[in-house]
């Protein structure tokens, strides 16, 4: 799947649950790549309930990469994961995706 449509299924995926994808500009995000409201809710990061913010980074494959990872993130965190656990499965399942690539 190309990463335009990889990145529209998660959108639609985003709104079926009730989540916002919003591109934000690297000063709003503070050099962040993404965050997710639970994870800027553990930093003290201003950030509206069920948002996802992207950098505004045009590469559709990092989008989808950043999104992805936000959603694991997110959901761990929602499961009762802390923000370091969660943030470290996320990495680490993006880690095997480009294994698997290679």
């Amino acid at each position: 799947m190309s990463a335009n449509l990889e990145y529209q299924a998660l959108l639609s995926y985003c709104k079926k649950h009730g989540l916002t994808v919003r591109i934000a500009s690297d000063k709003e995000l503070h050099d962040y790549a993404a965050m997710n409201e639970m994870a800027a809710k553990r930093i003290g990061f201003p950030i509206k309930k069920n948002e996802i913010l992207l950098d505004n980074n045009p590469d559709m494959a990092r989008r989808v990469r950043n999104l992805k990872h936000e959603l694991v993130e997110r959901n761990l965190m929602k499961e009762g994961d802390s923000y370091w656990r969660a943030h470290c499965i996320a990495l680490q399942r993006e880690h095997q995706k480009c294994k698997r690539m290679r």
